[in-house]
């Protein structure tokens, strides 16, 4: 009897039980790489707006034809406002989170192609991240969900 509650319970002797799969989502990955030119910034710029993210407010900083530094505030109108600043560093790569309408749910970043992206964060939320290289790797995120 143990046994055939056991495989009830794990739904073997029960095959009118039909699972549902959560919707597929989609990833978009953008990428700003140090030896972006004016016109791929813009590109990786123009990508964020095409998917529903607003830039409060925008910084980059050159040196020999190289990004230096950047300064982002991305906000988007369900209560995003992120805070990002990236010095010394290779590449940087958001990955957009969209769902079934092409709507961005939420987003992760990496910097360097090293490691894990960030936990996804949500557009309900709002805080700041940090990155930076000057012989030693320093990296901080803050977050506050609405």
């Amino acid at each position: 009897m143990k046994v055939i509650t056991l495989l009830m319970a794990l739904g073997f002797l029960c095959p009118s039980l039909e699972t549902t799969t959560a919707p597929t989502q989609e990833i978009i990955v953008l990428t700003l790489d140090k030896q972006d030119n004016k016109a791929e910034i813009e590109q990786f710029l123009n990508q964020l707006k095409q998917h529903g993210l607003a830039l409060k407010k925008q910084s980059f900083s050159r040196s020999f034809g190289k990004i230096k530094r950047f300064k982002l505030q991305i906000t988007h109108p369900e209560g995003l406002d992120w805070k990002i600043k990236g010095q010394g560093f290779s590449t940087f790569e958001l990955r957009l989170h969209l769902n079934s309408q092409q709507k961005v749910e939420q987003f992760s970043y990496r910097f360097n192609q090293k490691g894990d992206y960030s936990k996804p964060l949500s557009l309900l939320s709002y805080g700041r991240s940090d990155y930076q290289f000057k012989g030693k790797h320093s990296a901080s995120t803050s977050f506050i969900e609405q």
